[in-house]
């Protein structure tokens, strides 16, 4: 008789997972209700930041995907009770099995459509530091709130002790020039952060379309250091053409004559605060034109150039490693270094 109502509480249990997972596969169901208890379950020693969301929902679209507990309308609050994090929406995800288990701590966190804002500093035409802005009203902090998290030792006390993942998409990412105020926009820009024994490695890719002009990809990939000591990135840029720059400095205005559509690889060392330590840039073009002010007054059809070069921000010195172009007729090659003084700049 035990045998029998064991059986009938063991099939009465299938029956309802399996009603519970055809409703959620049918659409998403609120559950407003977790409000309270996701507030409580942030509220551990060491966390003083609060989440809150206006909509909160669970989906699941099939068997060979995950669960995934969504927030619409994120914000995070400080113990002042000011707002200091935002997002359209986040998704966490779980494995159906650690659902069933009652293991409700996600691996993987989905960041969709944030408004992501950087700037850039130049100190004498160099590269100096990339950095985000701080207000909430740009929603870089969630990110770095989760960039956190992925540097922190896993734990099962917070919610997120064991996030390994973190995923933006569809960002709308905006590049500033302090200097000129200059902006470049990916309107959908992808990143991804994986922690790892040594950090957090970072993989992303952007669209910018400046000036409405013809798209310029770039992907990135590094690794920022578990210790907070250094960030360590190359980007692989493509459809970049140097006219582009011209308005950057005004040592950069001759660049308006080059039409040479350029691909290659940038790579950048910097410490944890984003300053930059170093750089070498390396690039490839095929067939244009180039007319240079007081070189090349007439326009010159070009079949390829490449370029090499680096600068070290900490000594101030650039060094040119080779410039070539092939104008079919004739082969320049330049080489040089050059270095940043009290007076200016000297090249060599």
């Amino acid at each position: 008789m035990a045998g029998r109502v064991a059986a009938a509480i063991v099939l009465a249990a299938l029956a309802l997972v399996v009603v519970a997972a055809m409703r959620l596969m049918s659409g998403p169901i609120d559950l407003d209700f977790l409000k309270t208890r996701i507030a409580e379950a942030a509220d551990i020693p060491g966390n003083d930041l609060k989440p809150d969301a206006s909509r909160i929902f669970v989906e699941w679209g099939s068997l060979s995907q995950p669960m995934r507990l969504v927030f619409d309308g994120i914000r995070i609050t400080n113990p002042q009770n000011q707002v200091v994090a935002t997002a359209p929406r986040l998704a966490l995800s779980f494995d159906p099995r650690d659902v069933v288990r009652g293991r409700f701590l996600p691996t993987s966190v989905i960041v969709e459509r944030p408004t992501i804002e950087a700037e850039i500093t130049r100190e004498g035409g160099m590269l100096q530091r990339v950095f985000a802005r701080s207000d909430a009203d740009s929603q870089n902090e969630l990110v770095r709130v989760l960039f956190e998290q992925l540097l922190s030792e896993p734990n099962y006390q917070s919610l997120l002790g064991q996030l390994d993942t973190v995923a933006v998409e569809n960002a709308r990412l905006t590049l500033r020039d302090e200097h000129t105020g200059i902006e470049w926009v990916a309107p959908a820009a992808r990143a991804r952060l994986t922690r790892d024994s040594g950090g957090v490695i970072i993989s992303a890719s952007a669209h910018f379309s400046p000036d409405g002009g013809r798209p310029i990809n770039i992907s990135v990939s590094g690794i920022y250091a578990r210790d907070r000591s250094r960030l360590s990135v190359t980007a692989l840029i493509s459809d970049v053409r140097p006219a582009l720059f011209a308005d950057l400095s005004p040592d950069a205005a001759l660049l308006r004559g080059v039409d040479i559509t350029l691909g290659g690889q940038l790579q950048i060392e910097a410490d944890g605060r984003g300053d930059v330590r170093h750089v070498v840039v390396e690039v490839t073009g095929g067939e244009g034109t180039v007319t240079l002010p007081g070189v090349l007054p007439v326009s010159h059809k070009v079949k390829s150039v490449s370029a090499r070069a680096s600068v070290d921000a900490l000594s101030h010195t650039a060094e040119i490693e080779r410039i070539t172009a092939d104008f079919g007729a004739a082969k320049i090659r330049v080489t040089g270094s050059g270095r940043r003084t009290p007076d200016g700049q000297t090249f060599g």
